[in-house]
């Protein structure tokens, strides 16, 4: 296939994502297709404990190498418990009530920078502790309290997995109302919801309650990208 030769560059066709998405299928990788931002189509490839993001964008527009960039997660295999999850998305309600402009001055003049001092400087600003009860308190963790009088949302851990199609389409419109990418797949008998978000790749298993493993409903895997941003011809090594 003419996209995969590592001297192609993708001109901003349909004919060039189509290409190598047949190429992906006659290797046989599996592949996810989703729109996370204003300029590329996304291609997630997934094998084994790693996966690949291939964006594919309007020729000359995608931010490091103009026509496809790619970028490798990788996890470490192990089953993370859901609150690893919960308490990212609500660092990510955190982050977003803060809004960009805040984000800048923290960084400029405070010399704040990372996601997890922007939330704990957060968390001493909004005193979680103040005007909540002892029971309110006892329920809710540092982060969710400061996620909640930020927000006014339902914290994320409210909602449990019964196994119930109910219990995946609120978790999916509160991705929405978050503004969050996801895709979806069926996985051995589960339901996958991939969540992306910058840097990392979440994928959640749903189950229904009758093929539950005694961990509960959900299988949490987290994918962490190894931090560089590589050109269309890292492809060849998919298919050599």
């Amino acid at each position: 296939m003419s996209c995969c030769n590592s001297q192609a560059r993708n001109d901003g066709s349909m004919r060039a994502l189509v290409e190598f998405l047949d190429a992906l299928e006659d290797a046989g990788i599996q592949y996810y297709l989703s729109k996370c931002n204003p300029h590329s189509i996304m291609v997630e490839l997934a094998f084994g404990h790693e996966r690949w993001e291939v964006e594919f964008c309007k020729e000359g527009d995608c931010p490091k190498y103009g026509d496809i960039d790619v970028e490798r997660f990788v996890s470490d295999g192990s089953v993370r418990p859901e609150s690893d999850l919960y308490e990212m998305l609500e660092g990510l309600r955190i982050l977003d009530a803060i809004g960009w402009d805040e984000l800048l001055r923290l960084e400029r003049e405070e010399g704040i920078s990372s996601a997890e001092e922007v939330i704990r400087h957060a968390r001493q600003q909004q005193d979680p502790d103040s005007g909540r009860s002892a029971e309110t308190k006892s329920e809710l963790t540092g982060i969710e309290l400061t996620s909640v009088k930020m927000t006014g949302k339902t914290p994320w851990r409210r909602i449990e997995n019964d196994g119930s199609i109910a219990v995946l389409l609120d978790s999916l419109n509160k991705l929405e109302a978050d503004s969050l990418c996801y895709h979806l797949s069926k996985r051995d008998g589960a339901i996958v919801v991939g969540i992306t978000i910058p840097g990392e790749k979440w994928e959640v298993e749903y189950r229904s309650a009758s093929t539950c493993p005694e961990n509960g409903c959900l299988r949490i895997e987290r994918f962490v990208s190894d931090g560089g941003i590589r050109p269309g011809s890292e492809l060849d090594l998919l298919f050599q």
